[in-house]
């Protein structure tokens, strides 16, 4: 099963909005409003690689509060 580690930069003030909404999606496992060079850390995971790249570029890139992102996809 592909999974990934995205690292968000949100727009200032919304990260814990941008929290929320991650925690609502269903390939989302975990999102953590965190401290650094990131503002938020959150783990997908899809049945496909096509599903994942859909849920990362499509659905969490597309939300108002992201301003970038930096994709980690894991190698088992």
């Amino acid at each position: 099963m592909p999974r990934a580690f995205v690292l968000i930069n949100a727009n200032l003030g919304t990260e814990s909005t941008l929290v929320s909404k991650l925690k609502k999606m269903p390939n989302v496992r975990q999102a953590y409003f965190v401290y650094g060079v990131y503002d938020v850390i959150a783990e997908v995971e899809a049945d496909t690689m096509e599903q994942l790249k859909e849920c990362i570029a499509g659905s969490i890139r597309g939300l108002d509060e992201v301003r970038s992102t930096l994709t980690m996809v894991v190698i088992e």
